[in-house]
């Protein structure tokens, strides 16, 4: 089983979080610049703004309150959460699948395949949490 994001975001492939562990800054000037192109920052954005120490960090978060939802529950993802799923997720969900659509208009297929196993299958990796919690 990955590790996930308290959103269900795939965090062993997601190049923020690998470049934050290996210390590849080459990576993580790869990712600003992956993010720029999809929108998801500005130009100017400095990389280090990047770097991820994972969900129970008081960085930013995309997700904030979902994040705060699922850490004031002491749960480590969305899944494992008897109220699965609830407004917020379904809305992390709909956020998700927009950003793909853009991301497949403004990516090459490589970066978009990156992207997708990171970041756009947070549906079908929380629905396999819920359903081993519920076994």
């Amino acid at each position: 089983m990955p590790t996930l994001g308290v959103c269900g975001d795939n965090c062993d492939e997601c190049p923020r979080g690998i470049a934050t562990r290996t210390g590849d800054a080459k990576l993580l000037e790869e990712t600003l610049a992956l993010w720029i192109r999809s929108g998801l920052r500005p130009a100017g954005t400095p990389a280090e703004s990047l770097l991820c120490n994972g969900c129970a960090s008081s960085e930013a978060c995309a997700y904030s309150k979902q994040r705060s939802c699922a850490l004031g529950r002491h749960i480590d993802n969305c899944g494992l959460c008897g109220d699965y799923p609830c407004g917020m997720v379904k809305q992390a969900f709909d956020q998700s699948d927009e950003l793909a659509a853009r991301c497949r208009e403004t990516c090459g297929h490589d970066d978009f395949r990156r992207m997708e196993a990171a970041f756009f299958r947070k549906k079908q990796n929380l629905d396999a949490v819920n359903r081993r919690r519920s076994a």
